[in-house]
């Protein structure tokens, strides 16, 4: 059993603006030139879309229109957590789970991002773990965190 993926930080501004920029804001910070489906083929996509409800899907559109969804919302309680489902283009049956926690702490915010879920990719799962924990680092650590420093 491989253990969750987990990255933190604490940073000094409202949990609110975190949470919407997270979710609402994906398309600004992730590096989809890098970490999208499209990218796996040479191209970047045309949008990147984060519906924010329970039930709400993360999708890019593809350079021709189509879509490639990344996973579905499964958990909605704004500003403190949120949890998804997690499957960039592929079968929605081989997905993990990606939590996003959030806390008031005085004036700053407590984040920690958990992804879990690993033993559904069967024997791929020590392979995709292995790459996700330095690609959170960059996804997480350096495009979303660093539009707060």
């Amino acid at each position: 059993m491989l253990p969750p993926i987990t990255k933190t930080a604490r940073i000094h501004i409202p949990i609110e603006e975190v949470f919407e920029y997270f979710t609402l804001g994906m398309g600004n910070w992730w590096p989809v030139e890098s970490h999208s489906v499209a990218a796996n083929s040479g191209a970047v996509p045309q949008e990147l879309h984060f519906e924010t409800q329970l039930g709400g899907k993360i999708y890019e559109v593809l350079p021709d229109g189509s879509h490639a969804t990344w996973g579905t919302v499964t958990l909605w309680e704004p500003p403190e957590k949120l949890t998804f489902s997690w499957h960039p283009g592929k079968d929605p049956a081989l997905s993990t789970k990606v939590t996003l926690q959030l806390s008031r702490l005085g004036s700053h915010t407590e984040i920690l991002l958990t992804h879990e879920g690993w033993e559904v990719l069967g024997k791929a799962a020590k392979a995709q773990h292995a790459q996700y924990d330095p690609g959170w680092d960059f996804v997480f650590g350096e495009c979303f965190l660093s539009r707060f420093n």
